[in-house]
C-alpha cells in the first residue's frame, strides 16, 4: 500500500517502512545563548585595547626611574602576548568552522608559553641577583639570556600544538538536541572534537 507507508510482505515476515521523523530545525548559533555571546566578546574586545593601552604608556615613560629597572622588553612583550591570548578567544566567539576551531588553542596556548615563560624569565633573573647577594657576587642576567629561556617554553608549546594539530585537529559540528528544552523548540548545540 502507498499512503505514506510502506507494507513489504514476505512468506516469513512483515517489514513495516515508515517515514523517518522529522529532524529539529538546526541553528548556526546557539539562540539562548547570544546575548551572552555578543557581551563576551564585547568584554574580549576591551581587555584585548586594555594591554595596548597600557603599552603606550610604558612606552611614554621608558625612562622613568620605576621602568628602566623592570625589564622593558618582557613588559611589552606580556603585553601583546594578552592581546595574543585575547585574539584567540575572539576568534572562538566569532567564526564556528574547523579553523576557527584550531585556532583557538593555538593562539591561547602560545600566548599562555610565551606570558609564563616571560614570567618564570623574569622571577629566574630576581632569584639570580638575591642569590648573588648571599655570595657577594654581582648577578648580571641579561635580556637575551631571558629571551632563551621563554623561546624553550615556546619551542616546547609549538611541538605540543604541531603534534596535536597533525594527529587529531579539532573539528567543528553541529548536534541538533532532540530533547527540546522548550515544549516544540529545538536548541542547536555545537560539539569542538
Amino acid at each position: 500500500t502507498i499512503e505514506g507507508r510502506i507494507t513489504i510482505t514476505n512468506s516469513t515476515d512483515v517489514v513495516d517502512l515508515a517515514p523517518p521523523p522529522p529532524l529539529p530545525v538546526v541553528r548556526n548559533l546557539l539562540r539562548t545563548a547570544d546575548g551572552l555571546r555578543w557581551a563576551m566578546l564585547a568584554v574580549t574586545l576591551a581587555l584585548t585595547i586594555i594591554p595596548i593601552v597600557i603599552s603606550i604608556i610604558f612606552f611614554k615613560h621608558r625612562l622613568h626611574a620605576v621602568v628602566v629597572p623592570s625589564s622593558d622588553p618582557f613588559l611589552h612583550i606580556l603585553l601583546y602576548v594578552a592581546v595574543i591570548t585575547y585574539a584567540g578567544l575572539i576568534s572562538f566567539q566569532t567564526g564556528f568552522d574547523n579553523v576557527g576551531c584550531m585556532v583557538f588553542p593555538w593562539l591561547s596556548s602560545v600566548g599562555f608559553a610565551i606570558m609564563y615563560g616571560a614570567l618564570f624569565a623574569k622571577t629566574f633573573r630576581i632569584w639570580t641577583v638575591f642569590r648573588g647577594l648571599k655570595t657577594l657576587k654581582r648577578a648580571n642576567v641579561t635580556n637575551q639570556q631571558l629571551a632563551i629561556i621563554v623561546s624553550a617554553f615556546v619551542i616546547i608549546e609549538l611541538i605540543l600544538l604541531i603534534v596535536w594539530t597533525i594527529v587529531s585537529p579539532l573539528q567543528y559540528r553541529t548536534i541538533a538536541d532532540a530533547t527540546p528544552t522548550i515544549p516544540n523548540d529545538h536548541e542547536n548545540l555545537f560539539s569542538v572534537s
